[in-house]
């Protein structure tokens, strides 16, 4: 397909002019006029929001605006029909509601006062239901409300992801929390095998339609498993219904991407059932690539310069399923399994140039290889959840969840130098299965007081076959390469158990905690006669403590241990040779690795202004750094990791929404870091620099029926032990459209108008060599998603709780 600069902007003029050329307006319009009170003492709440919103469709507002000095709001040119009002303002409650009719005689609706506070009250003609903000923080949680942003529609969890508080993703579309490509993914608040293997894929798959909010928890609970260095994030997928209601959504992009989704939600009487389908489809991506690697004591070369293509093809699909029943007013169970999986296949063309070690002549390598992976994967899991009678916040869950998946990777690869021919076949087959118990209490006591408690087991059995054959002319057989074939099984069980107690002081409020966990890892390389055995225990404690300044500003300070173990990927010892002078591998010998967190939280909350700062260090004596190193007699890099590093960081981070108009919304990200690491065997190795990323976006609603939006990102991933990584920056913009009385929504998003390709650049080496390597992937694109929403909405009927296993490091490479 050929795609132009004068293409983008004409079809886009367009799309714009068609839509506003169309558009109908009802012939009667009225106003609504109101206030938003405190319903303890009656006093008007400046600079409230309130929504409103169609009755048939609450889950996005026609209309969101900000009361005034006085309290006072109002919404003019309603067309006639059947409306709802919401309304939220920082540190007070819910309330219920009740619809409002306007009719073709309606022309000024002045409305009771909505009263807003802890305990539900009634009105006289209706109830005030409160809606949350684009951003929430709640004690040590801060919350995107992703549905609340319509430039979201037609975009992936990755682009959601650029645009969450204390997030940033770079052009490659690898994710950092806080700086720290070390956290754990959730999934509605369980470990799902979708997140746990190849975050950046499973966030490029997954459609924005069906995700309502992301949680950030940079400070994680004692009740939260000792894993993830950087913290949580935890993806909410949009609430069930009573009733039915659903929608499916498609968008396509230039570069050949594919996105099929849908979800459904039923629920009559005690009984639900609620699930999400989707597919994605890649065909054809293109990037380039290039690397040079100089030898500073050059003996088998003095450089070795390399230029290639890769074309990607991918496809992924993903399904849930959940049922749930609620036994009575005290007890629920409910059950979910889901299904996901793919395959991606990558076709690589290069050369090589190897420069002498004098630099007067050169040989060219020809280089080809083919890389298949596929890992299908399920798991299924149940939630009892028992209310006692004398107190609801007393609560008893029991939670059960297996998982399963069987990973097959092979690649081939052909070299072909003045010294011959060489073909390599990798074959490496994984099959992983986890199982997960746990158990979790909440006792509450007088004067908000409240004990969290609970117990769980994690046990894990993972086995590996991998075979390497080789030849060296195309007339011979391939022969196994008995030093890199072998059978590992792996067994990691953990067995963990925590307390937290959260009480208030005057206007203080705390929470302290620790968690204990036990390590038995049981590994044994087969042929090669080897073992892993480690067994360790590890006491994590945390605090929080909290203060309310007025109802604008919160002051907060945490600390937190958290550890991060290696897995059956991190512990591999396998040889990734098809590069003969480039060999990757794991080291069975890894340890887990020990973090200590500090973070100091200033929030404001006013009406139109949400700010949101961190000021953090994080530090650790076991990091399990990444490293490479060169052999200048046979020009060989080998890259592998070790618990070398020693490690501090300390970072700024903040976040600023605001709404200048009713119609115009501006959210903002901003963090910065400064890493030093060192090598604790080799102190004269160590690295230090600043890293940060930056975005900004904006959305205005245009009409009912038309928005636009817009965003830019900037990016620079912070300093690792060896080497840099270059500075990327991207944007886009485009407009939704919403047509049939809104239940068919057009979305066109417009990316990097300017840049053809996005330059992804990193630099490493010590006294012996150093390596500068550019990735180029298309930048200039743009794509259309269309989304039919039906059914309607009234309450949750999701009951699961869900199995945190989040003390596996998120793999977002």
């Amino acid at each position: 397909m050929i795609f132009t600069k004068r293409a983008l902007y004409g079809s886009t003029i367009s799309l714009l002019l068609s839509f506003l050329t169309h558009q109908t307006w009802g012939q009667n319009q009225a106003t609504i006029k109101g206030t938003v009170q405190d319903s303890t003492q009656a006093r008007p709440l400046p600079y409230a929001t309130v929504g409103l919103y169609q009755l048939n469709n609450q889950q996005k507002p026609l209309r969101n605006i900000f009361t005034d000095s006085k309290g006072r709001y109002t919404f003019s040119k309603v067309d006639t029909g059947r409306y709802i009002i919401f309304a939220t303002n920082s540190g007070f409650g819910e309330k219920g509601s009740l619809p409002i009719h306007i009719t073709g005689s309606s022309a000024e609706i002045e409305i009771p006062a909505l009263q807003l506070g802890i305990a539900s009250t009634t009105l006289a003609a209706f109830t005030l239901t409160a809606r949350k903000p684009l951003i929430e923080h709640n004690e040590d949680k801060l919350t995107y409300n992703v549905e609340a942003d319509p430039s979201n529609a037609a975009q992936t969890a990755t682009d959601v992801m650029r645009k969450t508080p204390f997030l940033s993703v770079d052009g490659e579309g690898n994710v950092q929390l806080n700086g720290q490509s070390n956290f754990k993914v959730l999934l509605n608040g369980k470990e799902t095998a979708m997140f746990s293997r190849n975050v950046k894929e499973a966030l490029q798959s997954f459609p924005a339609n069906l995700i309502k909010s992301i949680e950030v928890i940079t400070t994680p609970s004692a009740k939260y498993d000792g894993e993830g260095v950087g913290g949580i994030i935890n993806i909410i997928t949009k609430k069930k219904i009573v009733g039915y209601n659903g929608n499916i959504g498609v968008f396509r992009t230039t570069l050949g991407n594919t996105n099929l989704n849908s979800n459904a939600s039923f629920k009559f009487g005690k009984f639900g059932i609620s699930g999400y389908y989707g597919i994605n489809q890649v065909n054809g991506i293109k990037f380039r690539n290039a690397a040079v690697t100089e030898s500073f004591n050059p003996v088998a070369y003095s450089k070795r310069i390399s230029k290639g293509n890769r074309t990607m093809n991918n496809f992924y699909n993903y399904g849930n399923l959940e049922l749930s029943w609620d036994v009575d007013s005290l007890n629920t169970l409910s059950g979910y399994g889901s299904l996901t999986g793919g395959s991606n296949k990558n076709h690589n063309d290069r050369y090589f140039d190897v420069v002498s070690p004098n630099g007067q002549d050169t040989a060219r390598t020809l280089f080809d290889d083919q890389f298949n992976y596929s890992y299908p994967s399920r798991n299924w899991g149940t939630d009892f959840i028992h209310k006692f009678r004398r107190n609801k916040e007393q609560e008893l869950t029991i939670k059960m969840f297996h998982d399963y998946s069987n990973d097959k990777n092979l690649q081939n690869s052909d070299q072909q130098s003045p010294n011959g021919r060489r073909s390599v076949i990798n074959d490496n087959k994984s099959i992983n299965r986890q199982s997960t118990y746990q158990l979790d209490y909440i006792h509450p006591f007088k004067n908000k007081i409240k004990l969290e408690t609970g117990l769980k087991a994690i046990l894990r059995h993972a086995e590996a076959d991998y075979v390497s054959q080789q030849r060296f002319s195309p007339d011979e057989k391939f022969v196994i390469d008995t030093t890199n074939s072998d059978n590992f099984n792996y067994r990691q069980n953990v067995f963990g158990g925590y307390a937290t107690l959260r009480f208030a002081i005057k206007k203080f409020n705390f929470r302290i905690g620790a968690r204990i966990e036990q390590t038995v890892v049981d590994g044994d390389f087969v042929k090669s006669h080897t073992t892993v055995n480690q067994d360790y225990i590890t006491l994590m404690p945390s605090f929080f403590v909290s203060r309310k300044f007025g109802t604008m500003h919160t002051l907060s300070l945490s600390y937190s241990k958290r550890l991060s173990r290696p897995y059956i990927w991190d512990l591999n010892p396998f040889v990734n040779n098809t590069d003969s002078l480039s060999l990757n591998f794991g080291n069975p010998n890894l340890s887990p690795e020990l973090y200590h967190s500090v973070e100091l939280g200033w929030t404001v909350l006013k009406g139109k202004t949400n700010i949101n700062i961190r000021l953090s260090e994080n530090f650790s004596n076991t990091q399990i750094a990444r490293y490479s190193y060169f052999n200048d007699q046979t020009g060989v890099t080998y890259y592998t990791s070790d618990n070398i590093g020693s490690y501090s960081s300390t970072g700024l981070s903040g976040n600023v929404s605001v709404s200048p108009t009713a119609k115009w919304r501006i959210s903002s990200n901003i963090g910065l870091r400064y890493d030093f690491v060192k090598n604790r065997r080799n102190p004269a190795q160590r690295n230090n620099g600043l890293g940060g990323y930056g975005n900004i976006n904006s959305s205005y609603d245009i009409t009912k029926k038309i928005s636009a939006f817009a965003n830019a990102n900037l990016n620079r991933a912070p300093a690792q032990l060896q080497g840099y990584y270059g500075l990327n920056y991207w944007y886009s913009f485009g407009s939704n459209f919403k047509m049939l009385k809104e239940k068919l929504t057009l979305t066109i998003n417009i990316n990097n108008i300017f840049r053809k390709d996005i330059e992804w650049k990193s630099s490493l080496g010590d006294k012996n060599f150093h390596t500068t390597s550019w990735n180029y992937r298309p930048g200039r694109s743009a794509s259309i998603g269309l989304r039919w929403n039906f059914g309607k909405l009234t309450e949750s009927v999701s009951r699961k709780r869900g199995v945190n296993n989040d003390d596996l490091r998120a793999n977002s490479n």
